[in-house]
C-alpha cells in the first residue's frame, strides 16, 4: 500500500486488526502489525483520542515509539481544563456519579476519597443502588445484576463505614410500576425496577451541586433511555449549569443529555472521556500522556 502526498487514508475500526486489543507496554504494542505496517508511510503521529488515553494499545501508544508524535487539539484542551479541576485548594469538590460500569466507578470513588479529593460523593443509578444494598436499605436483588457483585459490595460496605458523612445516597426512589413512573420511599420499592432517584434526592443533590467550587458529573441518575426516568439527571444537570464554580461533565450519556437540554455553553467543560477522565482526576498518569512525553523528549534530542 502507498499513500501519496495530499491523500487521506481511512481505515476500518482498528479493533478489527490483529493485536489491537492487546494491552502491554509501549515497546511491546509498537511491534504489532498495525504499527509496523503503517508507520513507514507517515511523518507524524497526532493522537486526539483522549477518551482512550488510559489504554496501552497499539493504535493508542504504539506509534509514539516509532514516529514523531504530538497531542491533538482535543487532547490538549482536555488536559488543560481537567488540570484546573484537580487544584487542591478548590473546595467543596463534589462528585456526582451514576450509570453502570460499577466495578470501575467504585475503584475511582475509593481512590478519590483516599487522596482527599472529594468532599461529597453523590450516587445514583446502578452504583447508587449498590450502596443502598450495602447499607441494607433495599433488597439485595437490586445489586445482583451488577458485574463482580461479590467484590464490589464488599468495597461499598468498607467505604460506607470509612466515609459515612461523605458518601450521599438516594433518600427516595422512582420505580416503574404497571408501566408508569411511581415515586416512593425506599422501603416501598417492593421489588419494582428502581430506575431513578426521587424528587427529594434530586433536590438535595442539586443544592449541594450549586454550592460547589468544583462539580464533576459522570453517568445518569436513572434509566434515562425512558423519558419518564430522566428527572434526576435533568435536575442535576440544571444545577451544574447554575453552579458558579468549575463544572465538568464526562461520559457520553450525560454529555448527550446536557446537549439535548441546551446547557453546553453553561458548563465549564464537557469531557470526551469516561474512564480516562476519571483516572486523570485521581492523579493517575495516563499511559498515552506518558508515551507522548517520551516521544517529545526523543524529538528534542
Amino acid at each position: 500500500m502507498t499513500v501519496d502526498v495530499g491523500e487521506i487514508l481511512v481505515l476500518q475500526n482498528v479493533r478489527m486488526f490483529e493485536g489491537e486489543m492487546k494491552k502491554a507496554p509501549v515497546e511491546v504494542v509498537a511491534q504489532e502489525p498495525i504499527v509496523q505496517e503503517l508507520y513507514p508511510m507517515f511523518d507524524l503521529f497526532v493522537n486526539d483520542a483522549f477518551g482512550a488515553a488510559h489504554r496501552s494499545q497499539a493504535s493508542i501508544v504504539g506509534f509514539t515509539a516509532v514516529l514523531p508524535s504530538v497531542a491533538g487539539r482535543v487532547m490538549e484542551r482536555e488536559i488543560r481544563e481537567l488540570s484546573k479541576v484537580t487544584a487542591k485548594e478548590l473546595h467543596p469538590w463534589n462528585l456526582v456519579l451514576g450509570g453502570s460500569k460499577v466495578p470501575d466507578k467504585i475503584k475511582i470513588i475509593e481512590q478519590l476519597l483516599g487522596i482527599g479529593r472529594a468532599d461529597n460523593v453523590l450516587l445514583g443509578g446502578l452504583i447508587g443502588n449498590l450502596f443502598l444494598v450495602a447499607k441494607g436499605v433495599i433488597s439485595e436483588e437490586y445489586g445482583k445484576i451488577i458485574k463482580e457483585y461479590d467484590e464490589v459490595i464488599k468495597i461499598a460496605r468498607e467505604l460506607l463505614e470509612k466515609y459515612p458523612d461523605v458518601i450521599l445516597l438516594p433518600e427516595d426512589a422512582a420505580v416503574e410500576r404497571n408501566g408508569k413512573r411511581v415515586e416512593c420511599e425506599l422501603d416501598e420499592v417492593d421489588g419494582d425496577p428502581f430506575l431513578d432517584i426521587g424528587p427529594r434526592t434530586a433536590e438535595l443533590f442539586s443544592k449541594i451541586v450549586r454550592e460547589s467550587k468544583v462539580a464533576f458529573a459522570n453517568g445518569p441518575m436513572g434509566y434515562f433511555e425512558k423519558d419518564e426516568f430522566t428527572y434526576g439527571t435533568v435536575k442535576v444537570l440544571e444545577a451544574i449549569a447554575d453552579c458558579n464554580g468549575i463544572t465538568v461533565v464526562g461520559g457520553g450519556h450525560v454529555s448527550a443529555m446536557a446537549e439535548r437540554m441546551g446547557l453546553l455553553d453553561k458548563i465549564t467543560h464537557i469531557s470526551t472521556g469516561g474512564g480516562a477522565t476519571m483516572k486523570f482526576l485521581t492523579g493517575e498518569q495516563l499511559v498515552l500522556v506518558d508515551a507522548l512525553e517520551a516521544a517529545a523528549k526523543r524529538m528534542d534530542s
